[in-house]
Formats: structure tokens, C-alpha cells, sequence
């Protein structure tokens, strides 16, 4: 039997090039992985402080309460999503 153009193995017949160079790949690619899956969610976190500021400060204004207590509307949407998204 041929081989053929999209055999994964070596010289030899067998499969352990392909599989070394896998894990070396994936070695490689981890702290990438890693990186992209953090800022990920840091972005997503950004986006709910900021939203969630905005929204407080609204309600600041609608309220007539002073704009420094919106911050604490972003804090507090950020506590409950880290409580519930991470337990």
C-alpha cells in the first residue's frame, strides 16, 4: 500500500512524530491560549463596569444623588457577576 500525501506518520510507520510535534505545538501555543481566554474576559468585565456605571449615574441624576455613588453601582454589577459567574 502507498502512502499518501495526508499520512501522519514517519519514516518508520509511525504515528510518535506527529503526536511529539502536536504537544510541542500545543506547548507553544499555551500562554497565547491563555492570554486570549483572560483579556476575554477582562474585556467582558470592562463592558458590564461600564455599562453598569452608566446606568447608576442616570439614577444618580434622575435622583439628584451625587455622580461619585455611580461607581458604586459598577462595583457592585461586577461583584455580583464575578459571585455568581465564577461559583
Amino acid at each position: 500500500m502507498h502512502k499518501q500525501p495526508d499520512d501522519h506518520t514517519g519514516d518508520n510507520g509511525t504515528i510518535e512524530e506527529s503526536v511529539s510535534r502536536y504537544t510541542l505545538r500545543k506547548l507553544l501555543n499555551l500562554p497565547i491560549d491563555i492570554f486570549r481566554g483572560v483579556a476575554r474576559d477582562l474585556i467582558g468585565i470592562g463592558i458590564i463596569f461600564f455599562a453598569s456605571t452608566g446606568v447608576a449615574a442616570g439614577v444618580c441624576l434622575f435622583y439628584s444623588i451625587p455622580l461619585v455613588f455611580s461607581w458604586l453601582g459598577g462595583l457592585v454589577a461586577v461583584g455580583l457577576l464575578l459571585a455568581f459567574y465564577y461559583y
